[in-house]
């Protein structure tokens, strides 16, 4: 139990670091961090605490999606489907539930069967 409250406080002064920087803040690492936190906690049994922070690390993930489709938008618009099918791909390791998201892949010739297969493989480490 003692490595997870060393733990929460050593994630937790990341976390704080990370939004006092003076260098650009990013979504994904509070998600990470605010992630991490979560976990301890449920393992702790601190079921509040860790819903807190898996709302908090939520909220920084659905930022960080709506970026990468942005940007996915942006080169399919130009024209470079690579580009485009890239940032689509990492919004779809978060979000594979999103129909709008999936079409967006495949029309950058991304192939679904593969992504889902990817992201349900990785989910089970978490």
């Amino acid at each position: 139990m003692k490595r997870y409250n060393d733990a929460i406080i050593f994630y937790k002064k990341a976390l704080e670091a990370s939004e006092n920087s003076i260098f650009q803040k990013s979504d994904l690492t509070s998600y990470n961090l605010n992630l991490s936190i979560s976990k301890c906690y449920k393992a702790l049994g601190d079921r509040e605490n860790a819903e807190i922070y898996r709302y908090r690390a939520d909220k920084h993930i659905k930022k960080y999606v709506n970026e990468c489709i942005v940007l996915g938008r942006k080169y399919f618009n130009n024209g470079d489907y690579s580009n485009a099918q890239s940032f689509y791909r990492i919004a779809l390791k978060y979000d594979c539930d999103n129909k709008a998201l999936q079409k967006k892949f495949a029309a950058c010739g991304g192939d679904l069967a593969s992504e889902n297969s990817r992201n349900y493989s990785e989910k089970a480490w978490e």
